[in-house]
């Protein structure tokens, strides 16, 4: 079947396809009846979309609740020219060849902190950081510096859906410790990790934040040994925090 659109000839079951994605990807969690409401289908019809959708990889679902699959940060790993990307790419790499350690690139998507990006240094560790894995949030310098800047709604709402899982000794595992740290971020500007995702690492994130919308953060990761001091802390923390800034004017005056 095929539509019209000015002088534009559309194939209705791509557009009814692209339509549903788009649901999922803007609602949290939708229900077939969410759905089915918002792209004025039929639930029989819907659902047979969303089968197909999910034997390819596209769509998961729990509990009746869909959201989008794996299978588009597969496909975004190899199409990563998003202009977040494009333009922090080579800052990365910048970083990387300054503080000679692994630079990562993270964003957040359902909750989770999304490896996206990253750059590698003379002295840095791969231990950690392939691009395309989740992390928790509350878990790591990147998800936590994200998490301070999101409003307490969101962040109980990520809490909610993800819990406050241990990773090593030292993870936050309470509510209100997690609350306690993301105020002492927004202070001081910049989060770190401390052993608290994988023993021995060591990590300084910084967010990405274009007109009020968190985009991301920039974390550089060491072996805890090499982070030792607090003015080397704060020496990275500024590092980063300056090549956020730069991305966050690039977006905003180059867009």
């Amino acid at each position: 079947m095929t539509g019209t659109n000015g002088d534009q000839r559309t194939i209705q079951s791509a557009v009814n396809t692209f339509d549903i994605v788009e649901v999922v990807a803007e609602r949290n969690r939708p229900t077939l009846t969410d759905i089915c409401e918002d792209v004025d289908l039929s639930p029989g019809t819907v659902y047979s979309y969303l089968v197909t959708l999910r034997s390819k990889g596209y769509l998961t679902v729990d509990d009746g609740e869909y959201e989008l699959g794996l299978r588009f940060v597969r496909l975004g790993k190899q199409s990563r020219e998003s202009e977040l990307t494009a333009i922090a790419r080579p800052i990365l790499d910048r970083i990387a060849k300054e503080t000679s350690e692994l630079v990562l690139l993270h964003v957040e998507q359902h909750g989770r902190s999304v490896i996206v990006e990253k750059a590698v240094g003379e002295a840095g560790v791969e231990t950690t950081g392939d691009v395309g894995e989740f992390l928790p949030m509350h878990s790591n310098a990147g998800g936590k510096s994200m998490l301070a800047h999101l409003d307490d709604e969101r962040v109980r709402e990520i809490l909610d859906r993800h819990g406050l899982p241990r990773m090593t000794d030292t993870t936050i595992t309470q509510e209100a410790d997690l609350f306690a740290e993301l105020e002492g971020i927004r202070e001081q500007g910049y989060a770190f990790n401390d052993a608290e995702d994988v023993e021995n690492l060591f990590a300084v994130g910084v967010p990405i934040v274009a007109d009020d919308d968190v985009l991301g953060a920039i974390t550089v990761a060491t072996p805890k040994h090499r982070m030792g001091r607090e003015e080397l802390v704060d020496e990275v923390a500024s590092v980063i925090r300056g090549a956020a800034n730069e991305i966050e004017l690039r977006l905003t005056y180059d867009s």
